[in-house]
């Protein structure tokens, strides 16, 4: 595969830029729009990735009457297992008109063992969005390590079932070291970045998921399928 462009420049102030993540990745991640920015902040929370490279490289591929084009995918994402995904960030509305773009990218990356995924607004909703910005702000803090020692220890005490949110929040432990424990993937919660008052906190060993595999782990983060072309096609 050949490599990919540079990051374009910006079209508006608001729409490219980086996201930053020091614990996660020395330098700040790029996005072109809002919409990628959502996907890698909910994908540095994914206790399953471990890098995310942006425009990884360009893809050669025919359409039907046989005519060449170029593709470069938005992201490739490294998993915990080195499983590799490659995930095309695009609102919903415009998905069905790049499906033979997007199938034929499927079939050449599974000859490689990249899998291939299409995120949309339907996977990074606003609410989901919000939970995941609180995370990121206590994440992007630093933190004593008594401090950390302590909530993994309290965290630890749940066992098998975990620790409840409402224990955690009456633990005498405050609200922002337990957000930074999950933005940091040293805690996880059973509900992502959504946290309700029975939500269950784990150790990443100790989650009832942890033995899923990783690609698994990163579908049911997003609530997202690896791509499947139309029935019939």
């Amino acid at each position: 595969m050949k490599p990919a462009r540079q990051i374009v420049k910006p079209t508006t102030r608001r729409s490219v830029g980086l996201i930053h993540a020091n614990w996660f990745a020395s330098d700040g991640i790029p996005h072109e729009s809002e919409l990628e920015a959502a996907f890698v902040r909910h994908a540095v929370l994914c206790t399953a990735v471990i890098h995310i490279d942006a425009q990884p490289f360009r893809i050669d591929w025919s359409d039907g009457e046989g005519k060449r084009h170029t593709y470069v995918p938005d992201y490739l994402v490294t998993l915990r297992d080195r499983t590799r995904v490659i995930v095309e960030v695009k609102p919903a509305k415009f998905v069905d008109e790049d499906r033979d773009k997007f199938d034929s990218a499927a079939a050449l990356l599974a000859k490689k063992r990249i899998g291939f995924v299409v995120i949309t607004e339907k996977h990074v909703p606003e609410s989901l969005q919000c939970a995941g910005r609180l995370l990121l702000r206590s994440g992007r803090g630093e933190l004593p390590k008594e401090r950390i020692a302590s909530a993994v220890a309290r965290a630890r005490e749940g066992g098998t079932t975990g620790l409840s949110w409402s224990e955690a929040l009456a633990s005498g432990i405050s609200e922002q070291d337990w957000h930074y424990l999950l933005a940091r993937g040293l805690l996880l919660a059973d509900t992502g970045v959504k946290l309700t008052l029975s939500s269950r906190l784990f150790q990443p060993a100790a989650w009832p998921g942890a033995r899923e595999y990783e690609s698994l782990q990163f579908e049911h983060w997003f609530g997202c399928q690896a791509w499947r072309p139309l029935p019939g096609v």
